[in-house]
């Protein structure tokens, strides 16, 4: 099997379908019967390998208004490359231009395509209009996303979602084969390792002091000054220090916030498995304040190293805190309620058996192995299935079942 992955979101600081591309092609490396081709958009032509995956490399305009990602809009590119390469099977995981474009030639090329639904930014585009433009515009734009969506995804062979709060939304809005697959982590490239001590001192800290943690892009949608703001709601005597790792749109801003408050510290965009085990290692809490996300693979790596999480309820990220026992999240993202939710998790005073507890329902639930497994089943039955019925039924059935759901 030949599976072409046609990604708009990849760039060097780009974060979680990086890591889906990355984990996903370690995995096909042991696997002898799959050949894995990848197509990102780049600054510059060019062909290079990782491992057993070859990637393409399209010269490709900025997204204006960001530094991390570029427009895959060259349709003869594309068209050239999947027609050396003929893959069996194409996924695209984004519901841009880019979809259209794997679509058509796919179709041409009489080639099945899934969808991955990484992102659920279209919809939350209707809520900010409704937020900033009023109630009417903002439904109508909801109205034309809910259309868009559904025409594109339902020309798709399935659209793989990762939880089953965005299976529901999706259904809800009319798309049809859904199929919920979690995403997974590394295991083994994300660990525990015991170097707390030398980060606290690394940042001018005494060993008393307790670390929060975030990973990810500075963004506004990340809603990471929420969590600059929430610093200011902890009494000084509390010695409570916040650690940002990541780059993007709002990364000047927070390096300035960094300067100026003595418990604030950035870190630029860290692509090291090891350096961020580190991180995830020596946090006494992660927490990502994201509202709108469709799963959070930080959340994975951070449990992966033992480390408790905060998130937001309903945001997203909760998705991954389904097997925790004691579970602390915020109601909303404003700095008060992640404060209260970081408080309360900090006041449990954890032990390492807690962080040694949570490392196996990770790998239990949510090993790379485990999920790409279930993946490349799902791609055998999409190729078993393509071709060979005229009508398509509602529903695929995969042949296992997917744990902790």
């Amino acid at each position: 099997m030949k599976v072409c992955d046609i990604v708009q979101f990849y760039s060097a600081l780009s974060g979680g379908v990086k890591r889906y591309i990355d984990d996903k092609a370690r995995y096909f490396a042991t696997q002898p019967d799959i050949e894995h081709v990848v197509i990102v958009p780049s600054d510059r032509n060019a062909i290079r390998s990782e491992g057993c995956t070859r990637i393409y490399e399209i010269k490709s305009h900025r997204v204006i208004f960001s530094d991390s990602y570029r427009l895959l809009i060259s349709i003869k590119r594309i068209s050239d490359i999947i027609k050396s390469e003929n893959p069996d099977l194409i996924e695209v995981g984004d519901p841009y231009h880019t979809a259209w474009i794997a679509h058509s030639i796919a179709r041409r090329a009489n080639i099945p395509v899934v969808a991955y639904y990484h992102s659920d930014y279209p919809r939350a585009f209707g809520r900010t209009l409704e937020k900033y433009c009023g109630k009417p515009i903002g439904r109508m734009a909801e109205k034309i996303i809910t259309f868009y969506l559904k025409r594109l995804y339902n020309r798709m062979n399935a659209t793989i979602v990762a939880t089953g709060k965005l299976k529901k939304v999706l259904a809800d809005i009319g798309i049809e084969r859904i199929i919920q697959v979690p995403l997974g982590t590394d295991i083994n490239r994300f660990h525990p390792i015991d170097q707390r001590a030398q980060v606290l001192n690394d940042l001018g800290l005494s060993n008393d002091w307790k670390l929060l943690l975030y990973v990810g892009r500075m963004a506004r949608e990340k809603n990471v000054l929420n969590l600059t703001k929430m610093m200011a709601q902890f009494p000084e005597h509390e010695k409570i220090a916040l650690l940002l790792v990541g780059d993007g749109e709002q990364g000047d801003e927070i390096q300035n916030l960094a300067r100026r408050h003595a418990n604030i510290f950035w870190h630029p965009y860290c692509s090291s498995p090891e350096l961020l085990s580190v991180f995830y290692s020596a946090a006494d809490v992660f927490v990502h304040p994201g509202t709108n996300e469709t799963f959070g693979l930080v959340s994975l790596e951070a449990q992966a190293c033992g480390a408790p999480v905060v998130a937001v309820k309903g945001g997203g990220v909760d998705a991954t805190l389904k097997q925790e026992p004691v579970l602390h999240l915020a109601e909303n993202a404003s700095p008060c309620a992640l404060k209260k939710a970081v408080a309360r998790q900090l006041d449990r005073n954890e032990h390492q058996h807690h962080r040694a507890e949570r490392r196996q329902r990770v790998i239990h639930h949510y090993g790379r192995d485990t999920t790409c497994g279930l993946l490349v089943d799902l791609y055998e039955v999409v190729l078993a299935e393509y071709g060979t019925v005229s009508d398509q039924p509602e529903e695929l059935i995969l042949p296992q079942e997917i744990p902790g759901l």
